[in-house]
């Protein structure tokens, strides 16, 4: 006995494809489902737009298997005779199945009215959401004009003559003395987190499509406060206290002694060396604050076609073909204070001072007077207890901050090809793929700051006014287009670990869940440096400001991804 088919009609409003989808697949409906509630927290935690175009690619391809399911019109699906509506419903098939036809493989099916399904769909999607674990290229260079003569270089004649008598050569011994810094000594690789979505679907030969999002970003910092003795520099908001007015270093900080606030909170921090226009030019001591931070972000997607794979058993290869978009946003950012104060090893305050003198104990992290602090500012412990702080400069311009950032965004467009390879079943998978891709670069450095030059000199420095509070500001730019490579290396253990797990087995979110981790390697040659692309030069008074000299290196980045995937 032949069963009574079912017949399909349509209301005088066509629904669009994707409310037909819901009414006839109730499983991708879950699986969208899914896919809403697992990025929900990832859209809210980022202001990326890529997550939610990566989430509408995935409606569409669920929206294109419900075309897939609706029934065509045949003998084997008649409609009522007599029905005004069956017209309509067979237009809209025939529209639906035209659709179908231009982008892949016909699937019909029919659908009984004793539920026997018939589902010979060619597709199998796939929605992958991966946390990654980052690490990117530590910055690099020298920060500071190298040309420079260092700030023990300029004191040492100085402290050498009378009232100091000092020989800091011998009693610093190569130790720290607002010494300039070296990226590649004093910082290591950036690092942070990320996320990866993607959606798409194979067929049966092992071709398909696979749509890729993901962002990633990473932070490191030096900060040479970090470097100081214990208990060092502790004070700061009772030592800016002493730098403010009214009465400045005579400020009341009881029950605290004041004295001991200066020695303990004006640190040898680090230097920064600048052309000023003098011929051996100057290192700007920092005995507030010094801080170096360097950021990356590197965010993109890519469509990438895979075609059939070739090989024998359980190794298979398939090759690629796709777009790739990156967009690499790196920044170095300086940040210095310092106090404006003149502090030495003499007590009489009559006596001739030199206002870039700024004398430390040699930093041996030893409390050698045993006073309670390490490493004294304005003497050297165990050969005098005199000191003196002298204000010779406008307290009005101090604490002095100095600051200079330097933004890079490069935008990377491209075709790419590549390998993929698999080995082992569907229980559990070793797989990786190779990528290459020869992009266009459209680079754009900016560069800006403010009050970059010898701090100890305040006519260095222009004087602010109510028409511009800000004279010492600094700005400058720089645009190029070029080509850049690109490469990149995934290697992806894959199994259903979820399965194995009784607790999570039993929850339907899992229930048909797998489990990845791997590596990915990703290589971007010809990429500008914001740490090595700055002429530090600084003498605002003599209209020297710093400016962006373009330098070009290999960039790379690498993570760890633990992702949840889900097929249907």
């Amino acid at each position: 006995m032949i069963p009574p088919v079912v017949s399909w009609s349509m209301p005088q409003t066509v629904w669009p494809v994707c409310c037909r989808h819901n009414l006839l697949s109730t499983q991708s409906d879950r699986f969208l489902m899914l896919g809403i509630s697992t990025i929900k927290d990832c859209l809210i935690r980022s202001s990326n737009r890529l997550a939610v175009v990566t989430f509408i690619l995935l409606c569409v391809v669920l929206c294109r298997d419900g075309m897939t399911q609706v029934p065509p019109d045949g003998p084997g699906n008649p409609t009522v005779a007599g029905s005004s509506t069956a017209d309509q419903s067979t237009t809209l098939v025939d529209a639906l199945s035209n659709q179908r036809s231009a982008v892949g493989p016909q699937i019909s099916g029919t659908v009984f009215a004793d539920s026997q399904d018939v589902d010979d769909r060619s597709h199998q999607h796939f929605f992958r959401f991966d946390v990654l674990q980052t690490w990117s290229q530590s910055p690099k260079g020298f920060v500071g004009n190298a040309n420079a003569q260092s700030y023990q270089s300029l004191l040492e004649p100085i402290l050498l003559n009378h009232p100091y008598g000092l020989d800091i050569a011998n009693q610093f011994g190569g130790s720290n003395y607002y010494d300039p810094v070296t990226l590649e000594s004093e910082t290591g690789n950036p690092s942070g987190t990320g996320f990866r979505l993607q959606t798409g679907y194979y067929d049966p030969d092992d071709s398909g499509l696979v749509i890729e999002g993901f962002d990633q970003r990473t932070t490191e910092q030096f900060d040479a406060r970090d470097t100081l003795g214990l208990g060092r520099g502790d004070q700061k908001n009772m030592m800016l206290l002493l730098l403010s007015p009214p009465d400045f270093l005579l400020n009341d900080v009881s029950p605290a002694d004041g004295d001991f606030i200066l020695q303990n909170n004006l640190l040898n921090l680090r230097g920064l060396p600048l052309d000023d226009g003098s011929l051996e030019g100057v290192t700007s001591p920092y005995d507030l604050e010094f801080r170096l931070t360097s950021k990356s972000r590197l965010y993109g997607g890519s469509i990438t076609f895979v075609a059939p794979s070739v090989g024998i058993q359980k190794l298979r290869l398939r090759s690629t073909v796709g777009v790739r978009y990156l967009r690499l946003q790196e920044s170095f950012h300086f940040f210095g204070q310092d106090s404006g104060l003149s502090y030495d090893n003499v007590e009489d305050l009559d006596e001739v001072f030199n206002g870039d003198v700024k004398l430390h104990s040699p930093p041996n992290m030893i409390d050698d007077d045993q006073d309670g602090i390490v490493d004294n500012a304005a003497l050297v412990e165990g050969s005098s207890d005199e000191f003196r702080f002298i204000i010779y400069n406008d307290p009005s311009m101090y604490p002095m901050t100095s600051t200079l950032n330097n933004v890079l965004r490069s935008s990377l467009i491209g075709p790419e090809i590549g390998l993929r390879y698999d080995l082992g079943g569907t229980k559990f998978k070793l797989w990786g793929q190779t990528k290459a891709a020869l992009t266009v670069n459209n680079e754009r450095l900016r560069l800006n700051g403010n009050n970059i030059g010898m701090v100890t000199r305040q006519n260095n420095f222009l004087t602010s006014t109510p028409g511009d509070p800000d004279p010492n500001q600094f700005n400058d730019q720089h645009d190029d287009s070029y080509l850049s490579p690109v490469f990149e290396q995934s290697l992806f253990i894959e199994t259903f670990l979820f399965a194995q797990i009784p607790m999570l087995r039993r929850v339907e979110f899992f229930k048909n869940a797998s489990f990845r981790f791997g590596c990915t390697f990703i290589w971007v040659g010809n990429v500008s440096q914001p740490s090595e692309s700055i002429v530090w030069q600084g003498n605002p008074s003599e209209g020297l400001y710093p400016s962006i000299d373009m330098k070009r290196a290999d960039w790379w980045t690498t993570n760890l991804s633990y992702s949840v995937n889900w097929n249907w």
